[in-house]
């Protein structure tokens, strides 16, 4: 079961729900990567000479060892390039641009084909992050995408290519394109492990709910909800069962969202209740949803106590994330969204600063959230 950057990250989704590659930037010698297993098991000083979604591949004590992809949960590269090393510390600092120059650079001569690809996997990734709601970049990030799903389809990346590809779709305006490509993904995986075909059935009602079809978003929520309980039942670890649960987790905050995008208030504080007693760790997307809910209820009014109140509850959902991952980021923005509304004369006179601190906080501590792209457009308002 890979895992996946939560849902930011990690992502997380999250994923950040996405498959971690991670890179250490200490080792400078051969045998120094780490294979890590869904149990959390490390294999350490190995060289990794295949990586892709069926198998991986790697040399240990002069002896060449293999694994089955769905086993694997990272692959920890030693002995980067500088450039990449320092792409790696751009993209820590939520500086994508930056990220996405620095993965960009030609490599040294004779680097191991593996970094190669990996390298241009994140050029496209941070240039995807920082293309923002910027139509062009949006355009050249996911034409840098197709190469690299043309030159690596069975690539380690390639489910998650295909996400950030989707998304690119989607934010351009080519909504049938998008569908498309969740589609194409889901029909992939679907035998290959739980999280790549339930994620992109949570990303796909996403976009349909950002389209107004509110019914086919709530049937792919549900779906994702039913299956992902199942698969986390089955689990073979602790981990894969985590990542599935967070996953659930924020299709059921999907539910929620179908409410609100009905206008239907009452329906979305009752399912955010509901989510928060289904479950102690459901409580901090639940307090998220219902200070999403009182804000966007009380936008038009500016009420004071209502706006107060919504504050009250997102702050109630950074505390009890303890992940800290897209349930904190969304609590983020919409505190942000609060100040904003309350303004100085009931925020006092730094509540725009404040807010900005808000977003630039989504922006870099949760770069691969749903959310940073919205906060930094929040940011780039503010800033004209």
């Amino acid at each position: 079961m890979k895992s996946i950057r939560t849902i930011s990250s990690c992502r997380p989704a999250t994923a950040g729900l996405g498959l971690l590659l991670l890179a250490s930037v200490g080792a400078a010698q051969s045998g120094s990567d780490t294979v890590v297993q869904n149990d959390n098991r490390r294999l350490r000083g190995v060289e990794v000479t295949a990586c892709d979604l069926q198998v991986v591949r790697f040399v240990q004590d002069g002896r060449q060892r293999e694994l089955p992809a769905r086993g694997v949960r990272a692959v920890v590269f030693g002995a980067l390039p500088d450039s990449m090393a320092c792409g790696h510390a751009a993209r820590r600092r939520g500086d994508q641009a930056a990220a996405a120059q620095w993965f960009g650079m030609p490599l040294p001569a004779g680097t191991r084909p593996l970094l190669v690809q990996e390298a241009a996997f994140e050029h496209c990734r941070a240039s995807a992050m920082a293309a923002g709601q910027d139509r062009t970049a949006a355009a050249a990030a996911a034409l840098l995408l197709r190469q690299w799903l043309a030159a690596a389809p069975d690539g380690w990346h390639a489910p998650e290519a295909m996400l950030l590809l989707a998304d690119l779709q989607a934010r351009a305006g080519e909504t049938v394109a998008a569908a498309a490509m969740l589609l194409a993904l889901i029909e992939r995986t679907e035998h290959s492990g739980w999280v790549w075909p339930l994620r992109a059935r949570w990303q796909l009602g996403l976009q349909q709910l950002e389209q107004g079809k509110v019914e086919d978003a709530r049937a792919l929520f549900a779906d994702v909800v039913a299956l992902a309980a199942t698969g986390a039942a089955s689990a073979a670890d602790a981990a894969s069962a985590a990542d599935l649960r967070a996953l659930a987790t924020e299709a059921q905050t999907g539910l929620g969202e179908c409410c609100l995008r009905e206008r239907d208030f009452q329906g979305a504080l009752a399912a955010f209740r509901h989510l928060g007693a289904a479950a102690p760790e459901l409580a901090a997307a639940a307090a998220a949803g219902t200070g999403q809910t009182l804000y966007l209820q009380h936008e038009g009014d500016r009420d004071p106590a209502a706006l107060h109140a919504a504050q009250l509850a997102l702050a109630e959902a950074c505390v009890q994330d303890v992940a800290g991952g897209e349930t904190t980021a969304k609590a983020c923005y919409w505190l942000g969204r609060c100040l904003l509304a309350l303004g100085r004369a009931h925020a006092g006179e730094q509540s725009r600063a404040r807010a900005n601190a808000y977003f630039q906080l989504v922006v870099k501590q949760h770069p691969d959230s749903r959310w940073a792209a919205a906060a930094a457009q929040q940011l780039a308002t503010e800033s004209r």
